[in-house]
């Protein structure tokens, strides 16, 4: 066997348990080829774990040491990592816990891991030239219709029906995690990065609708038209203007361009 194939078979073993190669370790030492193999998973795993436990702090505060940890290993069992930086080991975790018959029982758990991968995206994004209000303010009247924007790479939007986001924010200010409740209706988080600081806040019912559409590429006459499901018509353009204020004091519109 060449030293190719013993190195891909390790590999193999470490990552996803494959079958141990214990024959192919040269024998001598202290400690078997067994033992030896051992430390290569154990310590594979455990970096994995740590990892994890310093992107989720409000998963294992959530769900405590014990639960954490359980939940930690089966999702490395059954989401092996893919990519080579190891920054991405947590991507798939919120999908695992809200799919997987052992955690789904726990909706809590996938909103937690929901919301903070959303902060752990937010504070790694590029970053991005920032509009000024005066920039729209020199756009003629009749051409805001046509007005769309980029928004910030930071920006992240997470839809939660649990208090995850209040327990998280608790969590970081040291202070005592309030109980878990839940709403009827859910409700739209946004997450956003400012000057090497993460902000979170919650959406009202239009706002959320209205920032969806402009991430998805909405006019600002689009805009104004989707909050008619919500103001009476003589209020739509005041809200409109107030919502945009509000995101360019946010710093979250990138460009602004004109469309067809």
């Amino acid at each position: 066997m060449s030293l190719a194939q013993l190195q891909r078979r390790l590999q193999a073993h470490v990552l996803s348990g494959a079958p141990a190669i214990i024959d192919d370790i040269a024998r001598g030492g202290t400690a078997d080829p067994g033992r030896r193999l051992a430390v290569y998973s154990h310590a594979y795993r455990a970096r994995l774990e740590d990892v994890l436990l310093r992107d989720f702090p409000g998963l294992a505060a959530l769900a405590g040491d014990t639960e954490c940890a359980r939940l930690l290993a089966d999702y490395i069992a059954a989401e092996p990592s893919t990519h080579f930086n190891i920054r991405w080991c947590g991507r798939g975790l919120a999908q695992f816990l809200a799919g997987d018959l052992r955690w789904s029982a726990q909706p809590a758990y996938a909103q937690m891991a929901a919301f903070e991968w959303a902060l752990t995206l937010a504070f790694d994004a590029a970053d991005a030239g920032v509009v000024a209000a005066g920039f729209i303010a020199a756009i003629a009247p009749a051409d805001w219709p046509r007005m769309q924007f980029s928004l910030q790479p930071a920006l992240q939007q997470v839809l939660l029906s649990c208090n995850v986001a209040e327990q998280r924010r608790a969590l970081d200010g040291g202070q005592v995690l309030p109980l878990l409740s839940w709403t009827a209706t859910p409700t739209t988080y946004v997450i956003w990065r400012r000057d090497f600081r993460v902000y979170h806040r919650a959406l009202a019912a239009d706002e959320a609708q209205a920032l969806a559409a402009v991430m998805h590429g909405a006019s600002f006459g689009t805009l104004c038209a989707q909050l008619a499901a919500f103001h009476a018509e003589d209020a739509i353009a005041a809200r409109a203007v107030a919502l945009l204020q509000v995101w360019l004091a946010e710093h979250w519109v990138a460009t602004v361009a004109l469309g067809a």
